[in-house]
């Protein structure tokens, strides 16, 4: 037990690694190999520090071609489950006579970047979709069917905030201006 309070900085690092993996669902695989390199070194210490020999958990890049080039990955998977599973050990193993704090900080974490991650995505979209219309507008001249709805479009989106908006906003603005969804499909080059 006398290991617990210098462990306990290396499991808070690890937890921080935890919050900021990429989701596997999202990412495939890691090339960075800072990420990799970090989390090994916290697993020397570890055993350095514990005199257990942790190094089951440690990730073994891998190289993969792609395109072909040849670049040295780790699977996100592999980070992620590694990683959790190492946590998990460390708290079994040190922390069991303390309240389960296992993954209620990771999952807050996740949670909050999960949504920041989204409305930075759905910003980036409306952001876009503004460059589009303008870019657009360049095409039709005043007066025009397809002008008006550019414009009506442009002024809506100011209000949008996701990509259901912007979808619900082009049909119900392309129809109130008269278009069809072939002509507003035309307007969007599609």
């Amino acid at each position: 037990m006398d290991n617990k309070s210098n462990v306990r900085p290396i499991l808070e690092e690890l937890r921080g690694y935890l919050s900021v993996a990429p989701d596997p669902g999202k990412s495939r695989d890691i090339y960075d190999a800072q990420i990799w390199n970090q989390y090994n070194s916290a697993i020397d210490e570890l055993n350095t520090l514990t005199g257990v020999d942790y190094n089951k958990f440690k990730l073994q890049p891998q190289s993969e071609e792609i395109n072909r080039s040849y670049f040295t990955l780790i699977k996100t998977q592999d980070y992620v489950g590694k990683l959790s599973g190492l946590i998990n050990r460390i708290n079994a193993e040190y922390f069991s006579d303390e309240r389960n704090v296992t993954n209620s900080p990771n999952t807050t974490i996740n949670t909050y970047q999960t949504q920041v991650q989204s409305q930075e995505q759905q910003q980036t979209m409306v952001v876009d979709m503004a460059m589009i219309i303008a870019e657009k507008k360049a095409g039709y001249p005043e007066g025009t069917s397809e002008r008006s709805f550019l414009n009506k479009l442009g002024e809506a989106l100011k209000g949008t905030k996701n990509i259901s908006d912007i979808v619900k906003n082009i049909v119900e603005i392309g129809i109130s201006c008269g278009l069809s969804l072939a002509t507003i499909a035309k307007i969007f080059g599609i």
